[in-house]
């Protein structure tokens, strides 16, 4: 819609006209800039480049415009905004993000998530690589394609994504060469309808526009390099308008159909399943919207859980099988089910536990594919003593993710408890190469080890870990505790 408004401008005769299209491009370039999105900011700066392109010669008779336009976005970026617990000013924060474009270092965890995703995403289209694995499974693969990557130590900071995060290799993961030669061919023919419309149209006013639509077009595209949002409600939504404002442009003919039974059934069908499509997506949107607005409250600091919980479960009413509010909303329940067990309400406790069980299944049929499902609902498992449904919760976490610490912790504790020694030795003794500067982890296997009459072993375990923490106190003990149980075994 930038680009729209700025070829409009350029377009618009009355200081009325000029004035309103300033505001609104100020205005959405401002809010574009708020998202931090980066691939957008890129989509944008192509769009421009193209209008300038176009528009070069026009361009310089308009620059106070583009002075004042750009002084004040600079006004705005000096105004203090808090981010992340700090406050500087918001073009502190434009500034630094748009930088990150450039220097993997700054990225951080996003950019090494990407490379994740896309080195998943490409083995996950090699398995069917000419029809693909299915339409919208890519969420449900991505868990179990990634583990050969995560031995990368940058690569398990963001381990999850409902998406490919590129265009092309979403359509190739889910549809194969057939689904992406057939995108290709759909893109081919809208950069090329657009260049026809622009050169074709003879009216000014609708030249103007059809070059403000392409220049969005080619942002949108250039954004989906390294995103999906075609595919998002609202900017797929603006997508497909303007391209139905493109093809409309420059045509004035009317045209008479002449309806059959045949036709006004067809039409009376495709009405209805249109009505249905309108109602199903109108309880998605307000299904998000309860999400976002539960979402927000349980992670706000200071405020009750159950503030946020009618909302979620608003949002499983109308919109059973969405993984991330049934996830929130277990979260929820778990979290109510602790406040009335530190309050001394065992039944309200036990209550809220099952309902906590309840609603992390109702994730899980979701997408399977989130290993913290799994180990969240094994935790609950775990707190009602149920500690066989618990380790295979526990298991189906580490095998999602075999370097969630969490996950083997937990499933080592459960070990522990049921005094499967042997299997907690393999457990820790994995663990160790994952993360070999943990202390607990050195802890619990010297444990095991002593456990097993590896005395020799354990020993060696305990001084890793008192290596890591010198005053970790409970590796001391049972260093020290080590030497009277040899005298025993040797009968001194």
């Amino acid at each position: 819609m930038i680009p729209l408004s700025i070829v409009l401008f350029i377009s618009s005769k009355s200081n009325y006209s000029k004035f309103l299209y300033t505001s609104l491009t100020v205005i959405m370039i401002l809010a574009l800039f708020a998202t931090m999105a980066r691939s957008s900011w890129l989509g944008l700066f192509a769009s421009l480049t193209f209008i300038i392109f176009v528009f070069k010669k026009k361009i310089f008779t308009y620059k106070k415009w583009f002075f004042s336009v750009v002084l004040i976005i600079f006004l705005v970026m000096l105004i203090p905004t808090r981010w992340n617990n700090e406050s500087k000013p918001f073009g502190f924060y434009v500034i630094d993000r748009a930088a990150s474009i450039l220097s993997l270092e700054k990225s951080g965890p996003a950019a090494y998530q990407r490379f994740l995703i896309w080195l998943s995403a490409w083995d996950i289209s090699k398995q069917n690589p000419v029809i693909g694995s299915g339409w919208g499974l890519f969420e449900m693969l991505f868990p179990f394609y990634q583990q050969r990557y995560l031995i990368h130590p940058n690569l398990t900071q963001r381990t999850h994504a409902n998406n490919a995060h590129n265009v092309f290799l979403e359509n190739l993961s889910q549809t194969g060469i057939i689904g992406l030669g057939i995108f290709l061919w759909l893109i081919f023919c809208i950069v090329k309808f657009g260049f026809h419309q622009i050169r074709n149209v003879k009216n000014d006013f609708q030249k103007t526009v059809a070059v403000g639509i392409f220049a969005g077009v080619i942002g949108m595209l250039v954004d989906n390099v390294v995103n999906v949002t075609l595919y998002f409600v609202i900017p797929g939504f603006f997508f497909w308008m303007n391209l139905g404002i493109l093809s409309g442009l420059g045509t004035s003919e009317k045209k008479v159909f002449k309806h059959t039974i045949v036709s006004k059934i067809s039409l009376s069908i495709l009405i209805l399943i249109a009505a249905l499509l309108i109602k199903m997506y109108i309880a998605t949107f307000y299904a998000e919207k309860n999400y976002f607005t539960g979402f927000k409250l349980a992670k706000r600091q200071n405020t009750p859980i159950e503030q946020a919980i009618p909302y979620l479960e608003k949002a499983h009413q109308l919109h059973r099988l969405e993984v991330n509010n049934n996830y929130e909303l277990a979260n929820g329940y778990a979290r109510m089910s602790a406040q009335f067990r530190y309050a001394g309400a065992p039944v309200q406790a036990d209550e809220y536990q099952k309902k906590a069980i309840w609603a992390y299944k109702e994730a899980i049929a979701a997408n399977p594919g989130y290993d913290e499902i799994y180990f969240n609902m094994a935790t609950i498992h775990a707190q009602r003593k149920e500690f066989d449904i618990a380790e295979e919760n526990y298991k189906r976490a580490v095998f999602i993710n075999p370097f969630s610490l969490d996950a083997i912790m937990g499933l080592g504790n459960i070990y522990l408890f049921s005094e499967k020694y042997e299997p907690a030795r393999n457990l820790y003794r994995r663990a160790t190469r994952i993360n070999p500067s943990n202390k607990d982890i050195w802890n619990n296997l010297g444990y095991v080890n002593m456990k097993l009459n590896r005395t020799d072993e354990a020993k060696e375990c305990y001084k890793i870990a008192l290596a890591i923490d010198p005053n970790f106190e409970l590796a001391k003990r049972n260093l020290s505790n080590i030497v009277p149980r040899q005298k025993i075994q040797n009968g001194k």
